[in-house]
């Protein structure tokens, strides 16, 4: 069974840097389209990252506006789904670290994030869907994530 491809890009959620994208290699296209919806290369991190205090919504849109141009070129694409749920902190529209639970969000929002996480993990019509494995414990710690390594070569 041939394994699904390596992402070229992945979105995720960094606590106290808010969304960040890493790019598989240097490939100029991961650059410019990332700079053009509004990443910032972080030569130290060796990351994208969105400006600090960019709106949770706009953050998001932004994701889905790369992500949809990546997979129009044909790349892979991988996004953490908690992405789409806002972070819960005093300022939980912006695109900073979250500092607890959902405060003060009434219940309906909080199944409206649980909606949109299920929606986010649907697959693409980009990318052919792939027959599901089945998952053994002993395959993986509980504690496993996985995670998406960046190989830039500068």
């Amino acid at each position: 069974m041939p394994h699904p491809p390596e992402p070229a890009v992945a979105f995720g959620r960094i606590p106290d840097l808010g969304v960040a994208a890493a790019v598989a290699d240097d490939r100029p296209f991961l650059d410019e389209v990332l700079r053009r919806h509004g990443f910032e290369y972080s030569p130290r991190r060796d990351i994208y990252l969105l400006p600090p205090g960019t709106a949770h919504d706009a953050a998001v849109q932004t994701v889905a506006a790369a992500t949809q141009r990546f997979q129009g070129a044909g790349l892979s694409v991988a996004a953490d789904p908690r992405l789409v749920v806002p972070p819960a902190s005093s300022t939980s529209h912006s695109n900073g670290p979250a500092s607890g639970p959902s405060q003060g969000r009434p219940q309906n929002l909080q199944t409206d994030d649980a909606a949109r996480a299920r929606a986010a993990t649907a697959s693409s019509p980009h990318r052919p869907i792939a027959p599901a494995r089945s998952f053994t414990p002993e395959a993986a710690p509980p504690s496993a994530v996985p995670q998406v390594a960046a190989r830039r070569h500068r």
